[in-house]
């Protein structure tokens, strides 16, 4: 298994990963890249994929506060 950052190209498996795997979570492409992707605070290192022959096997993400929220402390 090869576990590596998040790259572009990325998006459409992990999101269909998410959404088959997540039913009380689903997340569109839209939101996903809202809410993960322009975040201040996302780092790709902070989302880790795993493969298995070259398939999307399961993944991790970490975002770490360092920029906080708009109109949040």
């Amino acid at each position: 298994m090869l576990v590596r950052p998040y790259r572009a190209g990325d998006e459409a498996a992990l999101l269909a990963l998410w959404n088959a795997t997540m039913h009380a979570d689903p997340v569109n492409a839209a939101s996903f890249r809202t809410q993960v992707l322009l975040d201040p605070n996302f780092r790709p290192e902070g989302l880790l994929l795993a493969e298995e022959q070259g398939q999307l096997a399961g993944f991790v993400l970490v975002v770490y506060r360092q920029t906080p929220l708009f109109q949040q402390d």
